[in-house]
C-alpha cells in the first residue's frame, strides 16, 4: 500500500497543475464538444480514503496553448487510461475500488476519452507531428519529475 500511496502523490503533483490548467484552457474548434477529463479531484477523494493528505506542490509545469503542445499534452493524459485499466485490476486487489481509494483508476479505465481523442489527433489540419512528439516527451518529463519529487519523503 505504501508504493500505491506513493504513486497517488507522485499522480497528483504531475496532474493536478494541468487539470487546473486544462479548465481554464479554451480548446480549438476542432476538438468540437470533447473535453478532457480531470481526475484531480478523484486523485484527492482517493488519498483522502487512505488517511493521505496531498502535499504542496508548486506549478512548475506550464501548459502552452498552441494546438500543437495541446495535443501532444493530451495525448499523454488521454493515452494514461490505457495503463489504468491494468492498475484498476491490481488496486483491487488492495481492496481498492472506484467507491473507496482507486476512483480515478476507475473513471479512467472505463474512459473512451482516448479513442476519442486519436480521432482529433487524425483529424487535426497541418499539424507540425514533431511539436507534438515534443509536447508529448515534455509532458513525460514532468511527470517523471513529480514521480521523483514525491519519492521516500
Amino acid at each position: 500500500m505504501v508504493h500505491y500511496k506513493t504513486y497517488l502523490q507522485g499522480l497528483l503533483a504531475f496532474r493536478r497543475p494541468l487539470d487546473d490548467q486544462m479548465l481554464l484552457c479554451h480548446l480549438p474548434d476542432e476538438f468540437g464538444g470533447w473535453r478532457p477529463k480531470a481526475i484531480s479531484p478523484l486523485i484527492v477523494a482517493d488519498m483522502k480514503d487512505l488517511t493521505l493528505a496531498p502535499k504542496l506542490v508548486s506549478d512548475a509545469i506550464y501548459l502552452k496553448r498552441d494546438l500543437e503542445s495541446l495535443l501532444g499534452t493530451l495525448y499523454v493524459l488521454e493515452g494514461s487510461t490505457l495503463g489504468a485499466r491494468i492498475l484498476y485490476r491490481r488496486a483491487n486487489e488492495l481492496g481498492l475500488d472506484g467507491t473507496h481509494g482507486a476512483r480515478h483508476l476507475h473513471e479512467q479505465a472505463a474512459s473512451d476519452g482516448f479513442v476519442r481523442f486519436l480521432q482529433i489527433l487524425d483529424a487535426a489540419p497541418d499539424v507540425d507531428m514533431n511539436k507534438v512528439i515534443g509536447a508529448s516527451d515534455l509532458a513525460f518529463q514532468w511527470a517523471e519529475t513529480a514521480f521523483k519529487d514525491n519519492v521516500n519523503e
